[in-house]
This record gives structure tokens, C-alpha cells and sequence, in this order.
């Protein structure tokens, strides 16, 4: 009875053994990382591809003029009518100042809901409670974004950018 007990111990510690080397607590471990490192070596190997692709060099030989491959062919008009990124970047957040409030309204109007519907329930009250704080500070910190970030940028000294010397 007893070396049936010990030998059924011993196949019970050995299956164990062997769920825990090739179960599926490592599977998923030995997979992602796997995935991580093939994902990185692809992402190098196809950044060096393009890198090599998309260098221009000169052939040598003699330039025959215009349209010999190596001058300007044309230009493409700007879509956007934006010439910077600053500019772009101060489009965006003005669109967002006419997007942002109103759903700041919307949810102090779904905190008052929820605190209003709570009939005395403490976890609903305190749900629209914390809906109206996060509601309240969200809309702070939009509206003080824009202090901010010209705060930032007068202390660095990155104001307008000068232009380039040889333009």
C-alpha cells in the first residue's frame, strides 16, 4: 500500500515535472519572444533594404542636361496648404477646441446622471463623483495646454525657428 502510494507520488511529481518544462506556462514566453526578436530582425533587415534602395548614386558619365535623371523633374502642390509642422500641430488643436468641450459637457451631464439614478447606492454616487472630476480636469488641462506649451518653449528659448543660412 505504501510503495503504491510512493510510486503514484513519484508518476504524479514527474507528470508535473513535465507539465511545467512543456506545458503551457512557457509557451506563450518561448513564443513572444520568439515573435519579439523575428519582428526585429525583419524590422533591421527591411530598414537596411530601403536604406539601400533608396540611396542615390551618381553613375558617373556625363550629365547630358535637363532630364538626364539628375536634376529636379517637377514639384507636387501641397494639399494641405501647410508648410510646417508647427502649423499643422496648431490646426489640430484648434479643431479640437470646437470637439473637446462639448464632450466635457456630455459627461459632467452622465456624472449628474449617474449621482441622480444612484438611490443611495455608494459605488454609483461615488462613479459619478469621480466621472464629473475626471470630466472637470480633463477640460483644465485642455484649456491650459496651450499655456503651457508656449510656458515650455519661451523657458527652452525654442521659439520660431531662424531660417537656414544657405536658403
Amino acid at each position: 500500500m505504501i510503495s503504491k502510494i510512493l510510486l503514484n507520488l513519484n508518476i504524479k511529481s514527474r507528470l508535473s515535472l513535465k507539465r511545467l518544462s512543456y506545458g503551457r506556462l512557457w509557451r506563450p514566453v518561448s513564443n513572444g519572444i520568439k515573435r519579439i526578436i523575428l519582428t526585429n530582425l525583419y524590422l533591421l533587415g527591411t530598414t537596411f533594404a530601403l536604406k539601400a534602395f533608396g540611396s542615390r548614386h551618381n553613375s558617373g558619365g556625363v550629365d547630358t542636361g535637363e532630364g538626364s535623371g539628375s536634376g529636379k523633374i517637377g514639384e507636387l502642390p501641397n494639399p494641405l496648404k501647410i508648410q510646417s509642422i508647427t502649423e499643422l500641430l496648431d490646426r489640430i488643436i484648434n479643431a479640437l477646441y470646437f470637439i473637446i468641450p462639448p464632450i466635457a459637457v456630455l459627461m459632467v451631464i452622465v456624472g449628474a446622471f449617474q449621482i441622480l439614478t444612484a438611490g443611495g447606492a455608494e459605488d454609483k454616487y461615488k462613479t459619478g463623483k469621480r466621472t464629473i472630476t475626471y470630466a472637470v480636469v480633463g477640460i483644465a488641462i485642455f484649456l491650459l495646454a496651450d499655456l503651457l506649451i508656449s510656458l515650455v518653449t519661451e523657458l527652452l528659448g525654442a521659439g520660431e525657428p531662424s531660417p537656414a543660412p544657405f536658403d
